[in-house]
C-alpha cells in the first residue's frame, strides 16, 4: 500500500473538505519523499515529515498540512494501526459508526475477499456526507490482490445507489 503522487496532489487540492476533520487509513497509508516533492509541498514540511518514524509519518503529514487527526485500521499492528479488524467480517463496535468524515483507502478493497462485507463496513464507519477516497487497481495487474477493477465499477455502484451515493471524481 502506498499513496501515490496523483492521489496525494488530490488530497492536497481537496484539503478544505476535510480540514479539522476525523480520517481513517485502511492500512498505513505510505508515500515516498519523492512523491511529496512531486506535490509541490514545501520542502521544510517534507524534512520534518522524514525525520520521524516511518510508521507515524502519515498521521504527522495529516494533522501538520490539513489540521486533521489520522487513524489507522489494519487487520495487524504491524503498521502502527489504532484498530485491528478483518474487512471481511462486519464491524460492529458501535462506538465507530458514523466516526469519520472521510475515509482513504490506499489499496486495500482489492485485498478483500467478501466485498459486500468491505463496503458495508466503509459506510458503517463514514459519516453521513462523509468521502471515501480511494486508489485501486484497475486492469492489468496481474497477481495484485483478489480483483482488479474496472474503470466502470465505482460509476455503476454509484448509479445503483443514486439515492445515497455519488462519484466526485
Amino acid at each position: 500500500m502506498g499513496l501515490t503522487t496523483e492521489s496525494l496532489k488530490i488530497l492536497f487540492f481537496s484539503r478544505n473538505l476535510f480540514k479539522d476533520k476525523k480520517i481513517l487509513a485502511l492500512g498505513n497509508p505510505f508515500f515516498s519523499e519523492q512523491r511529496l516533492i512531486e506535490t509541490s509541498l514545501d520542502k521544510k514540511i517534507i524534512s520534518e515529515i522524514f525525520s520521524i518514524d516511518r510508521n507515524k509519518r502519515a498521521e504527522y503529514m495529516f494533522k501538520r498540512v490539513f489540521n486533521s487527526q489520522l487513524a489507522i485500521l489494519d487487520n495487524s499492528n504491524e503498521e502502527g494501526a489504532d484498530w485491528i479488524y478483518d474487512l471481511n467480517e462486519e464491524i460492529k463496535d458501535s462506538s465507530l459508526k458514523g466516526e469519520f468524515d472521510l475515509i482513504i483507502d490506499p489499496g486495500t478493497s482489492e485485498h478483500i475477499f467478501d466485498l459486500k462485507s468491505f463496503y458495508k463496513n466503509i459506510f458503517f464507519l463514514l459519516k453521513k456526507g462523509g468521502i471515501y477516497f480511494f486508489q485501486v487497481p484497475l486492469n492489468g495487474w496481474i497477481d495484485h490482490g483478489f480483483r482488479q477493477y474496472s474503470p466502470t465499477f465505482f460509476y455503476d455502484l454509484c448509479f445503483g445507489n443514486k439515492e445515497s451515493l455519488s462519484l466526485i471524481k
